[in-house]
């Protein structure tokens, strides 16, 4: 069973970049077909997950894409997946974050569901988020940098959407508030940071954030903190309140 979750993980890995090959092929934009891969790729995690479970050759195939995604980033393997702007390691810092994830699901127990909720926020809500902000032209604002209202928008209602169906599916004990929550600090992590690194803050900040909410119920005291932190954070850089030394002495 293993060894076809491997097999099955690199097809759909290839699959993922064929489609967005032929679309770029078609004349789509690069910052769409570095979407398209982007979208589907969390639908690893299913494939892993089923086929291989929780253990160490989880966390090898994240690191071989890692490793795979780097080289091409270095060298500009695959056209339609690289980016000349500040977001072009955006890819890289996905596969990093996959990986230190799958090491976090080796050692507490249940954290895979987290990992899982994690990966679909950032592929189907932030990857969302990037088509839909970039595509509506009229009556959308910037909100911070180069974030789009109807982005966040996006980011919060497919990660709510994705949450919602990956707890039903797993029978996780996650009701529709802490979607709400969930998906609200999704977008808040992938709004305040740029240059790619909310490929790193928000798999990262949202699985802790899922895994303390289904498994330490005192999480609840501190959902509001938590949850408007990196809104705050973005309205203190934009008004340039402090500077980021002094933001990270206030968070």
């Amino acid at each position: 069973m293993i060894f076809i979750g491997y097999i099955c993980a690199v097809i759909y890995g290839i699959l993922c970049l064929l489609v967005s090959f032929f679309a770029y092929k078609l004349g789509l934009a690069k910052k769409y077909t570095r979407k398209i891969v982007h979208i589907l790729v969390g639908f690893e995690w299913v494939i892993l997950y089923h086929t291989m479970g929780v253990g160490i050759h989880f966390l090898l195939v994240c690191l071989l894409f890692t490793a795979m995604l780097l080289v091409s980033y270095k060298r500009k393997t695959f056209d339609m997946i690289s980016s000349e702007s500040d977001n072009a390691p955006g890819t890289v810092y996905y596969g990093f974050s996959m990986s230190v994830m799958a090491i976090l699901s080796m050692i507490f127990d249940r954290f895979v569901f987290a990992f899982g909720i994690a990966v679909f926020a950032t592929s189907i809500g932030d990857g969302l988020a990037g088509v839909i902000g970039s595509l509506i032209k009229k009556c959308n604002p910037k909100m911070y940098k180069n974030k789009t209202l109807f982005g966040s928008i996006s980011a919060v209602l497919f990660s709510f959407i994705s949450t919602i169906v990956f707890s039903e599916i797993y029978s996780l004990n996650l009701g529709v508030f802490d979607a709400i929550w969930i998906s609200l600090l999704a977008a808040g992590l992938e709004l305040v940071c740029d240059k790619g690194l909310d490929n790193i803050t928000l798999p990262l900040g949202v699985s802790v954030f899922a895994y303390s909410l289904m498994l330490a119920p005192e999480t609840e005291n501190y959902i509001v903190p938590i949850v408007l932190t990196p809104f705050i954070i973005a309205l203190v850089s934009a008004k340039n309140l402090l500077t980021k030394r002094g933001i990270a002495a206030a968070v």
